[in-house]
């Protein structure tokens, strides 16, 4: 199962104040932890190509089973992002997100 929660978080800490001092700084900090986040999520879902394609190319058990692993790891990073779809206009628009994912 792919996760990269760590990773989210070491960018986070990274690109981020420690302590956000004016609004500025706080939008700035939200953007930061959305675009670590989505990028991540991007990252999850085209790593579901590989098993996918291995899957149809030559199917088995080995592969359906890989296949199945990563079909159930791709949503997790995904499913962390829904709190920036609700409440801020600039990401909250329908499908948004989901053109960019889709696209891969």
């Amino acid at each position: 199962m792919l996760r990269f929660p760590l990773t989210e978080l070491c960018i986070a800490l990274v690109t981020a104040p420690a302590l956000a001092a004016t609004p500025a700084e706080v939008v700035e900090t939200y953007a930061d932890i959305g675009e670590a986040g989505f990028g991540n999520g991007l990252i999850t879902a085209q790593s579901l190509q590989i098993p996918v394609a291995a899957l149809i190319a030559t199917p088995s058990d080995a592969t359906l089973t890989a296949a199945r692993y990563a079909w159930l790891a791709a949503p997790v990073a995904y499913l962390r992002l829904e709190v920036f779809r609700f409440g801020n206009p600039a990401v909250g628009r329908v499908g948004a997100a989901d053109e960019l994912l889709a696209a891969q």
